[in-house]
């Protein structure tokens, strides 16, 4: 035992501690774990890259691991990540949000390893991937609940790392495929190797936060498409003035949905008493009501502000499209709507609000502060 001191001021100058299954490199700011193919060939669906032992979506992910996903989570906020927050459309969620990981992968007898997002092919472009990494959610329960997700391809909101795309599930599947060298030897052993992006020392965040106020005369495209350019990922949320008139905030709207986007700035869930953006430019053949799948209540304001809630019942006979029956309730103030709407509204959780395009901003937000948490999903139409 007497070599004993000298092994551990050995140890000590080695940065390597072990999570279980997982290592992590301090000092290369490197997590590494095994996994190994599931089966999956080339050109086959693949909705996750990497997935737990206990996830049972092996049919379609590239790699599973043995590795728990608290073991993953843990090693990289180890390396002073901080975790991030993940996709909730109820809330209006439509990006993940949080620092971004390198995610590579060391094939046995490969000198160099891959990029992991290199490794699918979007069936829509027929090429693969572009490395940009992944997003840090750290979910604690994607272990328990959820698909078992470590690396999904896909937005997944129980995860360790998602896509730093709005890739919503239903829109994208099939269309992410294993690549044409994909292997599918169960017992092959690979080493995936995840890293914190290099960030500059002034900026160690990607993750960037502000709150704009938009007037009639100040919307701050530029300083959005600036933001939009740099290596951030712009979280904005909007607040609207309450003098803007209805058909100025669509038009902003219009703008907005251009700079949403992979390569632009995140729209961040609405403020307090206010819809989301996209509240303000609806699809415009809902505004006749033989369009609509279904009949939600409407919030009709005259020129002066007055409010009407038109109640539409849809009664079925022996004809394709049924009648509806209108019931209109004039004079209707913010504190009173929740109370006329109940049992009116067909439990559809949506309001069609129609305004005149000049009509202030600060004539419907009331209405809408009142009625947003049981009817989140607004449509506000200008005439």
């Amino acid at each position: 035992m007497k070599n004993l001191p000298s092994l551990l001021f050995l140890f000590l100058l080695v940065p390597l501690t072990l999570v279980a299954s997982v290592t992590v490199d301090k000092a290369a700011r490197e997590v590494r774990f095994k996994a190994h193919p599931t089966g999956v060939g080339a050109g086959d669906i693949a909705e996750f890259y990497i997935i737990t032992e206990n996830s049972g979506h092996d049919y379609e992910a590239l790699f599973q691991t043995t590795a728990k996903a608290t073991e993953i989570r843990d090693a990289l906020i180890s390396l002073g990540v901080p975790t991030g927050e993940p996709i909730d459309y109820e809330a209006f969620k439509f990006w993940s949000k949080g620092e971004r990981i390198e995610a590579t992968v060391k094939f046995p007898g490969d000198e160099k390893a891959k990029p992991l997002d290199s490794l699918v092919t979007d069936k829509r472009t027929d090429k693969p991937v572009a490395p940009v990494g992944f997003v840090f959610i750290g979910a604690t329960n994607a272990e328990t609940a959820g698909p078992g997700s470590i690396i999904p391809t896909y937005n997944e909101a129980v995860t360790i790392l998602d896509v730093p795309r709005r890739s919503i599930q239903d829109e994208v599947y099939e269309k992410s495929r294993a690549s044409a060298d994909f292997p599918t030897n169960k017992t092959l052993e690979v080493e995936i190797i995840l890293k914190p992006e290099t960030r500059p020392a002034d900026s160690p965040r990607r993750v960037m936060e502000m709150e704009i106020t938009v007037t009639a005369t100040d919307f701050p495209i530029e300083k959005l498409r600036t933001l939009a350019a740099s290596k951030h990922d712009v979280f904005v949320t909007v607040k609207w003035d309450d003098a803007l008139p209805i058909s100025k905030i669509r038009d902003y709207a219009r703008l907005l949905k251009m700079l949403d986007a992979d390569s632009g700035i995140r729209v961040a869930p609405p403020a307090d008493g206010d819809p989301y953006y996209h509240a303000f430019d609806p699809r415009d053949d809902w505004r006749v009501r033989e369009n609509r799948f279904a009949q939600p209540c409407e919030l009709r304001f005259a020129p002066d502000g007055a409010a009407t809630l038109v109640a539409i019942k849809e009664i079925w006979g022996d004809d394709i499209k049924p009648e509806l029956k209108i019931t209109e309730i004039p004079n209707v103030t913010p504190d009173k709507l929740p109370e006329l709407m109940k049992g009116r509204d067909n439990d559809l959780k949506v309001l069609l609000v129609f305004a005149p395009a000049s009509l202030p901003y600060s004539a419907i937000r009331p209405f809408i502060s009142t009625i947003k948490s049981t009817h989140p999903n607004i449509h506000v139409f200008t005439e």
